[in-house]
């Protein structure tokens, strides 16, 4: 609805921003409340998906937009899977900085 009313680049600017903030929050929580209210926070301002896919569907030509849309729909998916290995990797020090020649 905000992307109806506002247009598309405010809502997926405003997405992009909110989960840049509320990742990092989430991220530096100290609390397990604070985790809650950020993550909850997350949901609610991350509404990419659908502008997204309609931005998608309308830069592709017709025979490609069958194409354009699963490619958002793939890159998303694969960040969630490629985006907690980086993070999972980076948090084990001693492997970074085994594979970087530090050590």
């Amino acid at each position: 609805m905000f992307a109806d009313k506002n247009g598309r680049k405010p809502g997926i600017v405003i997405s992009i921003l909110s989960v840049i903030v509320f990742n990092t929050l989430f991220g530096l929580s100290t609390t397990y409340w604070m985790a809650i209210v950020t993550r909850g926070l997350l949901g609610l301002l991350c509404g990419i998906l659908g502008p997204i896919k309609a931005y998608a569907s309308e830069v592709c030509r017709k025979e490609h937009q069958a194409l354009g849309i699963s490619l958002v729909t793939s890159s998303r998916a694969i960040a969630l899977v490629i985006g907690p290995a980086i993070g999972g990797f980076l948090a084990q020090q001693d492997h970074v900085l085994h594979a970087f020649g530090f050590r």
